[in-house]
């Protein structure tokens, strides 16, 4: 879940040429390349305000740190491995077990998977997600997902990268979960604010749907509910050229997100009943 973010909600590299993404990118104008072999990393951090993960509404209280690692392989041409593993470190250490060494570790996720570029103008990514709570908040699940990407800038002036998401969750440990199905749509426009040949500033425009095919929202009586939320986002982004080349190509972003929430849904408003919430995000982040 690269900078250009992918469908899910961590900044995935090798899912970078589909879109997922729920966290605010960090956008970036395109630089000389710095690493011309076969394998890439990339890692940084984000400061949210709130932790919204598919319009559920984890924390939105103290400190939220969300840092993320990943390394790509290019395999094969258009052809990208990449495996990863991105967290949420939360100050008020969010539902930890009593007594818990792990109490402020509240998610770690590990996540494997493959993009394949060759379908131009299509891109397809298939991943694999383990879900790990080290402060027992609740069970562990794991999930895979397929994604299709559609580039669409030889159509029009202003083009929204539209992308599909398929998620199936499996392996559920946590009390009273099924095995889920989520489904997604969005896209992201692009724009160029500043140009400067030092510190260009990008804004890119991130809408996304976010729907259940299987009871992945459901209201206060079990019963599924296909609409779970709607998202809109607005997001700087600017690279860090003070940093020499030979530590990486990095840069900085800060953005907002608008979810407008489904109040039947159980859980998804944190039992507030607002219909809506507002997330502000920091980050910073490296690719080599």
């Amino acid at each position: 879940m690269s900078i250009g973010q992918s469908f899910f909600k961590y900044s995935l590299t090798a899912a970078a040429a589909a879109g997922l993404a729920v966290l605010p990118a960090v956008a970036q104008e395109e630089a000389p390349s710095i690493n011309n072999g076969a394998v890439s990393f990339s890692a940084g951090f984000d400061i949210p305000t709130a932790y919204v993960f598919r319009g559920y509404e984890i924390e939105d209280t103290g400190l939220i740190l969300q840092p993320y690692v990943e390394a790509s392989f290019a395999v094969a041409e258009d052809v990208d491995v990449y495996v990863g593993l991105w967290n949420s470190i939360h100050e008020n250490e969010t539902a930890a077990a009593a007594g818990d060494s792990n109490d402020e570790w509240f998610e770690a996720d590990l996540y494997a998977g493959v993009s394949l570029g060759m379908f131009d103008p299509f891109s397809i990514d298939i991943s694999y997600i383990h879900y790990l709570y080290p402060s027992n908040t609740f069970g562990d699940y794991k999930e895979i997902d397929i994604a299709v990407g559609f580039d669409d800038s030889d159509l029009w002036d202003y083009a929204m990268s539209p992308y599909a998401l398929i998620a199936f969750e499996f392996d559920t440990t946590a009390t009273g979960d099924d095995d889920n199905i989520y489904l997604e749509l969005g896209g992201e426009w692009a724009f160029s604010l500043v140009e400067s040949e030092d510190y260009p500033i990008d804004l890119t425009v991130p809408v996304a749907i976010g729907l259940s095919l299987d009871e992945y929202y459901v209201d206060s009586t079990g019963d599924d509910e296909f609409f779970g939320f709607v998202s809109i986002g607005a997001n700087l982004g600017m690279p860090l050229t003070f940093i020499p080349s030979e530590f990486g190509s990095w840069s900085a972003g800060a953005g907002l997100t608008l979810y407008i929430l489904n109040d039947d849904v159980a859980g998804l408003d944190d039992g507030d009943n607002d219909e809506w919430n507002l997330v502000g995000t920091l980050g910073v982040a490296m690719e080599y």
